[in-house]
């Protein structure tokens, strides 16, 4: 997870810089616009979120976080299970799904075993996909360092999940499913919450993984690119 890892091929070398001792200065973040703003009608989530916005906004020299457009991160979220990399999880199980199905949890058999139905063409049709909302994205990280958003949009009770064990879980990966397939790192520290849950905010942007150890980890969890490692350290 540190490292460039020569024996797996999917190892990459990354240029990590040292982490910075204290809040970078000018350090630019970014929050979502209205429009990306989604707490499924939880004000308390909502509260718990602003109240972190306003916390981290006392510790920064710079200006106020800036809003941000996440329109295309949140439809790459959306390809993470509703697009062909369903397949790439059916081809990791590959015997206990054809062959022992009957070991898998149904909800996760259910899933997985939908990527019988994905065609080349599919998969191509998403890579192309996935490709222009990656360009598109990109622009967001011109304005910004570092993209704060919440963990999840709100809690949800183990008893909702048994009901319906897709949508609370679509839900609750609103914010967090678009950092695996655009190439994005993320840190999830706790926030506490107005009542008896804590929040959380996930964050994206310009940081390397040691960030996680610098002086404003505590306050944020953000989403950071690799590629910007040492733009801003």
């Amino acid at each position: 997870m540190t490292a460039y890892d020569p024996s797996d091929p999917f190892s990459c070398v990354q240029a990590i810089a040292l982490p910075p001792g204290s809040l970078p200065p000018g350090l630019r973040v970014g929050v979502p616009d209205s429009a990306g703003r989604s707490f499924g009608g939880d004000v308390l989530s909502e509260a718990a979120f602003d109240a972190a916005i306003a916390e981290l906004i006392a510790v920064m020299d710079s200006a106020k976080p800036k809003s941000v457009d996440i329109a295309p991160l949140l439809e790459a979220a959306v390809l993470l299970y509703g697009g062909p990399w369903v397949a790439e999880r059916y081809q990791a199980i590959l015997d206990p799904v054809e062959h022992r199905p009957n070991v898998l949890h149904p909800i996760t058999r259910r899933i997985i075993e939908g990527a019988a139905a994905i065609t080349a063409a599919d998969t191509f049709a998403g890579i192309y996909q996935l490709a222009g909302l990656r360009r598109v994205a990109e622009q967001i990280w011109t304005g910004i360092d570092v993209l704060i958003v919440p963990t999840y949009p709100r809690p949800r009770l183990v008893a909702e999940v048994q009901a319906d064990p897709i949508g609370p879980n679509s839900e609750l990966g609103t914010h967090t499913n678009f950092v695996n397939l655009p190439g994005l790192c993320a840190l999830v520290p706790l926030h506490g919450g107005f009542d008896r849950l804590d929040s959380g905010l996930p964050r994206t942007g310009g940081l390397p993984p040691q960030e996680s150890r610098s002086g404003y980890a505590a306050w944020v969890s953000l989403y950071w690119r690799h590629s910007d490692v040492q733009r801003r350290v």
